[in-house]
This record gives structure tokens, C-alpha cells and sequence, in this order.
């Protein structure tokens, strides 16, 4: 029973973790032409934290 548990368990992180990986690369490689595309294809990204750049949605980090 708890071999079945701990196989289970782990079968579901491994999952999760694929699906945040996919999500997370698929949403900033789509191709763009102005920053606006980038918001309406992320449509929860806080303004003025994507920029289109070379054709790709880019992320900008906050100044240091």
C-alpha cells in the first residue's frame, strides 16, 4: 500500500512539474510585431513588464 502511495506521489510531481515547465516556456515564445501583442497573449502580466523583442515576447526585470 504504501509503495502504490509513494509511486502515485511521485507520478503526480512529475506531472506537475512538466506542465508548469511547458506553461511557463510556451506563454513568453509566442512571436510578436508590437508590445501590445504580448498583453493580449498574457493577459495577466502586470503592464510595462513585457516588451516584444526580436520578433518574441520578452519579460523585463525590475532595475536593481
Amino acid at each position: 500500500m504504501v509503495e502504490t502511495l509513494r509511486l502515485f506521489y511521485i507520478m503526480i510531481l512529475f506531472v506537475s512539474l512538466y506542465l508548469v515547465v511547458v506553461d511557463g516556456v510556451s506563454k513568453l515564445a509566442q512571436s510578436c510585431s508590437e508590445d501590445f501583442e504580448c498583453y493580449i497573449k498574457n493577459p495577466h502580466a502586470p503592464f510595462g513588464q513585457l516588451r516584444c523583442f526580436e520578433g518574441y515576447c520578452q519579460r523585463l526585470d525590475k532595475p536593481t
